[in-house]
């Protein structure tokens, strides 16, 4: 059946950005207990700050659509679920990680809490 170049195009970048967003994930390393960083592709270090402050978070259905962090919404780009490897006891170990891309610029680690959302980290 022919596919339109649209939609192909579309299936092998969706595809490209899991491998990718894996690759990143496997290699996090963990430089001291506030700060992390992620060697990408290109050789770039992206450093990170550890926050672990509650946010608001606004949903549509199931999906992430604006978080509010220092007084400031921020309007998501992209959300995907990470694994992130963390000491066995720190409190975040068990819970669902999403790195988010904001609009407005920023990658941000938020965490599903029990109570609520938890801005984990922000990356530089």
């Amino acid at each position: 059946m022919y596919q339109n170049h649209e939609t192909t195009s579309r299936k092998y970048a969706k595809k490209y950005a899991k491998k990718i967003c894996q690759k990143i994930c496997q290699d996090i390393i963990l430089i001291s207990t506030n700060t992390r960083s992620i060697i990408g592709d290109t050789g770039g270090v992206f450093m990170s700050k550890l926050y672990k402050q509650p946010v608001e978070v606004r949903l549509d259905g199931e999906d992430l659509v604006l978080f509010q962090w220092r007084g400031r919404w921020l309007q998501v780009a992209s959300c995907e679920r990470v694994f992130v490897k963390r000491d066995y006891y720190d409190h975040y170990s068990n819970l669902p990680t999403f790195r988010v891309k904001a609009r407005s610029g920023g990658l941000y680690d938020l965490v599903k809490d029990k109570a609520g959302w938890v801005l984990e980290r922000v990356w530089d």
